[in-house]
Order: structure tokens, then sequence, then C-alpha cells
């Protein structure tokens, strides 16, 4: 009986765990998360799925066309006539005949116009797909800043509960000293004025915390007042600050110029398709046939065949709807040209400004650290001055509210720096290593 208990224990406390574990959300799984719930990441996934469709079906212009067609007639006529003075004829006749037939046709030459359209399709399907990842490093981008600005919340609440325990503190030294007669009453006044407002700034970044993971679990697409427990994570990866090389490796991955490039083939494809259209086809045509015809009840049924071949070319004399279409056609190829120029230019500029934001966050967060140290040291020292008499309330009020800056400036320069290698990240096409 002890061992059944026992078990059961043992089976709560690891249910506990592996629940309590289910609950925590890393960088990586919102990742992942946000790539199968995001509803923008899901609907650009359907169109590529769609394009895909799409260039599956333009194989079948390669591909002969079948058709199967069969038929049943019945006629049934009556006539009257005079075939002398004397006498008159009536003459009835009827008719049943049944027809089957095959027929096989296949273009066999059309100089490009079948390749250029599938090659067209084919282009299409790997804009969608390359418009799909782009969508796919927009969401994981919105993410990961959504993430860690949650995650940093956490450190402002914790600075500005520092900051209440140092009012705290404070509040009860010029109590002392005002109670031991050494300081006059307003000095704890004033003491219990500054503690009231850290209590305030403590209630505003709680409520902030609590607005931010709202918005997190409104991107991943999870119930608004879900308890979300969020791993900080313990690195990110280190990037070259460089604005020429991350402008250089943002060509080159970044999916959006991939897209641009593709569209531009697309619309070159069609182009090319629409002027073979103007030209000669050369198709082929089998047609296979099986009647069955009686001419009257009284007769069987009589079966004929027949197989039929024609090679036809086909010439277009004159056609202004392709004329037409050929002129929209290269408005289409230098529009998705002008659209490469100013996704290729756009996302260098994006990579080539994260670089910069990323250099600088870097930069402030080595001053925020140094400043963060000297200002705990001075206040150390002002509340050491003003135990002895000789700081005044203001000098230690001061003292106090530079090393609250202090603290709150270095949590911010590291959110800063983290949100700007995400945005690095994203703008070199290498969001992905997050979530390794």
């Amino acid at each position: 009986m002890r061992w059944v208990w026992f078990l059961w224990v043992v089976t709560i406390v690891v249910t506990a765990r592996s629940a309590s574990a289910e609950e925590r959300l890393t960088l990586g799984s919102a990742l992942v998360l946000a790539k199968t719930r995001s509803p923008a990441a899901r609907e650009a996934r359907a169109y590529r799925e769609s394009a895909d469709a799409g260039a599956s079906a333009a194989i079948a212009g390669y591909l002969p066309s079948l058709s199967v067609r069969a038929g049943a007639t019945q006629s049934w006529s009556e006539s009257t006539y005079r075939a002398s003075a004397s006498r008159i004829v009536e003459n009835a006749s009827e008719h049943l005949g049944a027809e089957a037939s095959a027929r096989i046709g296949w273009t066999a030459f059309d100089f490009g116009r079948t390749p250029s359209q599938v090659a067209a399709a084919r282009a299409d399907a790997r804009a969608a797909a390359l418009r799909a990842a782009g969508t796919t490093i927009d969401v994981e981008r919105a993410v990961a800043s959504a993430f860690l600005t949650a995650v940093f919340d956490e450190d402002f609440v914790d600075v500005e509960r520092t900051t209440v325990k140092v009012r705290e503190r404070h509040a009860a030294l010029a109590r002392g000293l005002v109670q031991s007669g050494l300081r006059p009453p307003v000095e704890e006044a004033r003491a219990r004025v500054e503690l009231e407002s850290a209590r305030v700034a403590l209630m505003g970044a709680e409520a902030a915390q609590q607005e931010d993971r709202v918005a997190l679990a409104t991107l991943l697409v999870l119930d608004p007042s879900a308890e979300l427990s969020l791993v900080r994570p313990s690195m990110l990866p280190t990037l070259t600050d460089d604005p020429a090389v991350a402008a250089r490796r943002a060509a080159e991955r970044r999916p959006d110029v991939g897209a641009a490039e593709a569209d531009v083939a697309a619309r070159s494809e069609d182009l090319a398709a629409t002027r073979a259209a103007r030209l000669p086809r050369f198709g082929v045509d089998v047609e296979a046939s099986q009647r069955w015809d009686r001419p009257d009840s009284d007769t069987m049924l009589f079966p004929s065949r027949a197989l039929v071949a024609t090679a036809s070319v086909s010439v277009p004399i004159f056609d202004w709807a392709l004329v037409g279409r050929a002129r929209v056609l290269e408005g289409q190829v230098e529009a998705a040209e002008a659209r490469r120029t100013a996704a290729t230019s756009r996302v260098k500029g994006e990579a080539a400004q994260a670089a910069i934001r990323a250099r600088t966050a870097r930069a402030v967060v080595a001053q925020a650290k140094r400043t963060a140290e000297l200002a705990a040291v001075a206040l150390a020292v002002v509340e050491a001055r003003y135990q002895t008499g000789v700081a005044s309330p203001l000098d230690l009020f001061d003292a106090a509210g530079r090393d609250a800056d202090a603290r709150y400036g270095l949590v911010r320069a590291e959110r800063a720096l983290a949100i700007a290698t995400v945005d690095l990240l994203a703008a070199t096409g290498r969001i992905q290593e997050i979530a390794r």
C-alpha cells in the first residue's frame, strides 16, 4: 500500500513539472508558434500552394488532350403521295443509329509559347514561395521584438522594486534622524514623497509588463488572458555591425529580392509567350470512331469504323488582342524591374540602418554599465555622508534618483541592443538562427 501511495505522489509531481514545463515559452518556441499560427504566415503559405498548383497545371501544355464522345440517334418519318389517278401511297420509315469516338490532339510545336507559359508559372510559384518566406521573416521579427520587450519588462519591474526599497531605506533613515532631533521633520515628509513616487512608478512598470504580455499573446494567436512564463534567451547570435557587409548580405539572402527577381522572370516569360502566339502552330489530331446504323425496324445493325489522322498548321493573321496584351506585358515587365530595383535598395538600406543601430546600442550598453556602477558608488557615499549629517537631504534624493535612472537606463540599453540584434538578423535574412 505504501508503494501505491509513493507512486501516486511521484506521478503527481512529474505531471505538475511537465505541465509547468509546457507553459514555459522560449524565444525559439515562440518563433515556431508564430510560423504555424500567424494568419499572415498561413495566408502566404496558401498563396504559395496555389502558385505551385498553377505551375503543375501549366505543364499540361506539353501533354496531348484526349476526349471521348458517344451518342445515339433515332428518327421516324411518314409520307403520303399520289402514285396515279387512282392510287395513293403511304410510306413510313424508321432509322436508329449509335456512334462512339475518341480524339487525341497534341500541339507538336508552337515556337516556344508553351515553354514560356510553363516558365512563367514556375517563376510565379517561386515568387510566391519567396514572398511567403519574407512574410514569415516579418512575423518572426515582430514576435521576437514583442518577446524581448516582455522579457525585459521583468527587469524594469525589478528596477522599480529596487528603487522602492532604496526609498524605503531613506525614509526609515530620515525618520530615525528626525526622531533623534538631528534633522527637521520636513526631511521625513520629503522622503515619504519620494517613496510614494517610486511606488507609483512600480505600478506603471507592472501594468506595462501585463500589456506587453497581452501583445505577445495576440501575435501568437493565444488567449490574451493566458499566463505566459517567458524564458530569457541565454545569448543572441553575434553579428558584424559593418553597414556595408550587412547591406551586401541582405541583397544576397533576403527573400524580398528573390521574389522581385522571380516576378521579372515571370512577366518576361509571359511576354515571350504572347509574342510566340503570333507565330504558326503545328498540331496533330487523331480521331477513331465506331458507328452502328439500322435503316428500319426489319434490318440489323450495320457497323462502320473510321480512323482519321490530321496534321495541321494554324497561322494567326491578325489578332488585335495579342497586340494589346503584348503592350500591357511590356509595361508589366518594366514595372517589375522597377520593383526589383526598389526592393534591392530597400533591403540594403534596412540592413545598413540595422547595423548602425546595433553598433550604437552596443556602445550605449557599455556606457550605461559604467554609469550604473558609478551611480551606485555615489549613492553609497552620499548615504554615509547623510547619516553623519554632512550631506543634505537634497543630495541624498538626487543621488538616489540618479542611481535609479542609471539602472533604468542600463536595462533600456540592453533591451535596445537585443531588439537591434533581432532587427539586424531579420534584415540580413538570418532570423531563423534564433530558433536554433
